[in-house]
């Protein structure tokens, strides 16, 4: 592990009531955050729509297949 000291789910919850309880006690509005992780949230979900699409484009292009050049096409027209 990268840390020593964190080693299983109850060090990361007792870390986590120690933060917010600390906030509480030097009356910083929790409903700032709030704000903030939204925005990043919106943020990021517009990012991740950029990359998908991206990535979505080139599995088609990756198994489209490719128009032979000894292939002849016939036009026909009806009367």
């Amino acid at each position: 592990m990268w840390c020593s000291w964190c080693r299983g789910p109850s060090t990361w919850s007792a870390s986590q009531i120690i933060a917010i309880t600390t906030l509480d006690l030097l009356n910083v509005p929790l409903t700032a955050f709030a704000f903030v992780s939204g925005a990043l949230a919106i943020g990021f979900g517009f990012g991740a729509q950029n990359i998908i699409n991206n990535f979505i484009s080139g599995w088609i292009l990756m198994w489209e297949r490719p128009i032979r050049s000894r292939v002849r096409f016939r036009s026909v027209t009806f009367m």
